[in-house]
């Protein structure tokens, strides 16, 4: 029944700051400060009731406000107590808890499933707590609405502007929970389990399309959890286990990982109590828990849970069925991110497999199709077939930019690692690998945060873009606020951290930045002894880049040390055969032909080149390069007829594979040339300068390399007496005379002349002395 009519309610609203301070006395407001005032008055919002409560209690135990919020804070006991408190300066014994006491009574006679309604209430979060997640407990939307209603009008809750959602007051929670407790356990029990089943049903699965529901279920989900542990019966397991799940799904998805691990684990646990390890389900959530443990970096247990949930999968439901696809595509995932090259094969192999079952029972465009078109092409870029990668993973983007929409996190990923491939190509695709890669970062930023690991990734991205752009200096800046950001997000052994720490060093190298990269380097290494010891080959690759390092600053013992642990490393770890062994070798034979130990190095280098080119192929670009190098080591050792042979191997290849005004061609056609000045194959010499020198100025008229190729043209003539000889000479002098005075500013200048160079140009354009400059340009320029 109504008691009082509506026109004849009295509402008391919160006070105001500063009408709510002077409730607190003059003496306890003079004991404290500002801040401390309204701490307090935020817990108690700033009720008038609660505020003389506890000034009154304040008064009495002779306590200061600091000393009360301890108190207050303490736990939701202390809080209780503190709220039956009487006051000491009224005839009537009253307190916060016992006038909400007296209307709740009332309540619980007048409408019995109000009052459940709000014992359930004060168990969700008293933040937005959604009728969606209420109105199930009652049979009809009358019900609710009476309940509900009754519930507002005595202040318990109060509606959003929509009347969607409601909010409790912190008081009113507290209160309500210990007029629960003091029920007995067998209602709390009761009602946690209720709210708990309310919270399973409604909680939809974490996928990306319900991010938006999740957002809103999530606090009360998480209140609801740890106040239903107590849930026995198979129903109630499997409705805690399913929304144990579905809320791990969602924070993996925000990038939670180690309270989606927590959960997972929980709900496994949940099946295991009742037998229920091999159901859907169940292996539904193992291949959940791998997912979440690759993100966390555990790449080895994530693959053998992997293998042991599709093992299982197959066993109980075929080798087609779709939980037993997903898995494989699963597990085809992780071994493509791997750096073990049986892991790569592996991952094509069932990348194909599990592509063919899914076109063949699932309908045309279908999101698991595109899944599986995204995972493919990875694992075949991953293996270094980047032309049929770019094939399979421009498909799969276009048809889930209709599918999924562009701003989708799956679609972003396909994009940036489409980009990725394209900057991989020979020539690179760069414009669209631009586009793509800066449209990720926009949409994931957008989509993720600025601290979400996938954010983090898609930045590590840009960074590659902007050094294959030539912008070192902006990509190493976006690296190190990265970097800053994977160390507090995921931790300093993350994957993701070792890899920006890797591209930082690649940044710094590409500004000849040396001392800076062995002092990252060096320090990263010293903090992460322990993977040095165990060859971890992310660390290896660190090492790699630190061996480089050392050669550029010619501290050669360093590097030698270096290169020998990194060889000992990868061979314990992968094998002598493995590419990445070989490259260390590679660069140990490099470091021989730079200290001079040319015999050490041809032997190295001539071993090295059948090994590769029986396992990569004559062709490869990794075989090409060490034919290059060992040709540098027979030209150093003047026999020049070897060392023409490599260059014209490496030549023929490269002038087949890449376009002609390649710089890594036109560095192998200014090794042939010096081959053959040093036989004097003049006319051989001549016909190749002369090509040389169509395409440097095709490229750049007035660059270095141009300039360069003009006097290796001149001197040929020179040599062989002839009159044009004069000419060329006279067109250099003329070119120099011409170069503004800030010629070092041009990058192809800037790189390649010496100081020495640039100080004799200099002196050319000021005398314009054609004789000087003959005699100058003719001086140990000819290769």
């Amino acid at each position: 029944m109504d008691l009082v009519g509506n026109n004849h309610t009295l509402t008391i609203s919160p006070l105001h700051t500063a009408d709510a301070r002077l409730l607190f006395g003059e003496s306890t407001r003079l004991s404290s400060t500002g801040d401390e005032q309204n701490s307090l008055l935020t817990e108690l919002g700033h009720l008038p009731l609660a505020i003389k409560q506890a000034a009154s209690f304040m008064t009495k135990r002779h306590k200061t406000i600091s000393q009360y919020l301890n108190l207050f804070q303490d736990s939701e006991k202390s809080t209780i107590a503190l709220l039956n408190h009487m006051f000491v300066d009224t005839e009537a014994a009253s307190s916060v808890s016992t006038a909400w006491l007296i209307s709740f009574n009332f309540i619980q006679a007048e409408n019995p499933q109000a009052a459940r309604l709000l014992y359930l209430m004060s168990l969700m979060d008293r933040d937005s707590i959604p009728v969606s997640l209420l109105s199930p407990m009652f049979e009809n939307t009358v019900a609710f609405d009476e309940a509900i209603g009754l519930l507002e009008a005595f202040s318990f809750v109060s509606p959003d502007e929509t009347a969607q959602s409601y909010d409790m007051h912190r008081l009113v929670q507290i209160v309500t929970r210990g007029w629960l407790g003091d029920q007995g356990d067998e209602l709390t029990g009761e009602i946690s389990l209720e709210a708990l089943r309310l919270a399973s049903s409604s909680f939809p699965d974490g996928v990306f399309e319900n991010w938006a529901e999740c957002t809103k279920y999530l606090p009360h989900a998480e209140s609801v959890l740890p106040r239903s542990l107590n849930a026995s019966t198979q129903d109630d397991i499997f409705a805690r286990a399913k929304l144990l799940a579905h809320v791990a799904w969602y924070l993996k998805g925000r990038g939670n990982y180690v309270a989606a691990q927590t959960y997972l684990e929980d709900a496994r646990s949940l099946y295991e109590q009742v037998g229920e390890v091999d159901s859907v389900d169940a292996l539904r959530v193992e291949r959940r828990l791998a997912a979440v443990l690759n993100q966390l970096g555990h790449t080895d247990a994530a693959i053998q849970l992997l293998r042991e949930t599709r093992d299982s999968q197959i066993k109980i439901f075929g080798s087609d069925n779709l939980e037993t696809l997903e898995t494989s595509d699963a597990l085809a995932a992780v071994l493509s991110n791997t750096l073990f090259p049986k892991y790569l094969q592996e991952s094509e192999s069932l990348g194909r497999a599990t592509l063919h079952l899914r076109e063949g029972c699932l309908p045309k465009d279908h999101p698991e199709i595109l899944t599986s078109l995204h995972t493919l092409g990875w694992a075949l870029f991953r293996l270094g077939k980047s032309d049929e990668a770019t094939m399979y993973l421009d498909k799969c983007l276009t048809k889930r930019n209709i599918v999924l929409g562009e701003h989708h996190p799956e679609t972003s990923a396909t994009a940036t690692e489409l980009a990725i491939v394209l900057l991989s190509l020979k020539p690179p695709h760069t414009p669209r690998a631009e586009y793509l890669i800066r449209n990720s970062v926009n949409v994931t930023s957008v989509l993720c945060g600025k601290e979400h690991p996938s954010t983090i990734i898609t930045y590590y991205n840009m960074s590659i873009l902007l050094r294959v752009l030539g912008k070192y200096e902006e990509s190493e800046a976006l690296q190190r606020e990265q970097l800053a950001l994977s160390y507090k997000i995921l931790g300093a052994n993350h994957p993701t951290t070792l890899w920006c720490i890797i591209s930082l060093s690649q940044a710094l190298s590409e500004q000849k930045k040396y001392d800076l990269v062995r002092k990252l380097v060096e320090g990263e290494l010293e903090k992460r002894q322990d993977l040095v010891d165990q060859s971890v080959l992310d660390v290896l690759i660190m090492m790699e880049i630190l061996g480089n390092t050392y050669v550029e600053l010619e501290q050669y013992a360093l590097a030698d040390s270096m290169f020998q642990a990194i060889i000992a490393g990868r061979s314990k770890v992968l094998g002598d055969d493995d590419a990445s062994t070989m490259r260390a070798l590679h660069y140990l034979g490099r470091l021989r032909w730079k200290e001079g130990k040319h015999d050490e190095a041809e032997t190295m280098l001539l071993k090295l080149l059948h090994q590769r080119a029986a396992l990569l192929g004559k062709t490869h670009e990794e075989t090409l390069l060490t034919a290059t190098v060992l040709g540098h080591s027979f030209y150093s050792q003047q026999k020049y007829a070897e060392a023409e042979i490599m260059f014209r191997q490496v030549l023929g290849v490269k002038e087949q594979t890449l376009p002609l005004n390649d710089e890594s061609v036109l560095a192998i056609r200014d090794n042939l040339e010096a081959a053959l000045a040093e036989q004097q194959k003049y006319a051989e010499w001549e016909a190749h300068c002369r090509r040389t020198l169509e395409i440097r100025q095709e490229l750049a008229p007035d660059g270095y390399h141009t300039l360069r190729a003009l006097s290796n043209l001149a001197c040929v003539l020179d040599r062989q007496g002839k009159e044009e000889s004069k000419v060329v000479f006279n067109a250099i002098m003329v070119k120099i005379q011409s170069l503004p005075p800030n010629f070092m500013d041009d990058k192809t200048y800037a790189e390649n002349m010496s100081a020495e160079e640039a100080e004799a140009f200099r002196a050319f354009q000021l005398k314009g002395d054609k004789d000087t400059a003959q005699e100058e340009a003719s001086k140990g320029d000819e290769v």
